[in-house]
């Protein structure tokens, strides 16, 4: 199950570092200011896997509601 192991791997990476943040920057042909005014974010990922699992169980079970 792809999700879960990359899930998994975010929620390692975050629990050691303590945080999860991009940076968009500028790059070959691509001014990263003319399309984002606050190029840093920044988010807590404290409950990331349950959550993550628990809307995966909510889209399947929409989608055996929809069949």
């Amino acid at each position: 199950m792809i999700l879960k192991k990359y899930i998994y791997k975010l929620n390692d990476f975050y629990k050691e570092e303590k945080r999860f943040e991009i940076e968009i920057i500028d790059g070959v042909g691509f001014k990263a200011a003319k399309y984002f005014d606050i190029p840093n974010n920044n988010w807590k990922l404290d409950k990331l896997v349950p959550s993550v699992l628990e809307a995966r169980k909510l889209c399947k079970t929409i989608d055996q509601v929809g069949s």
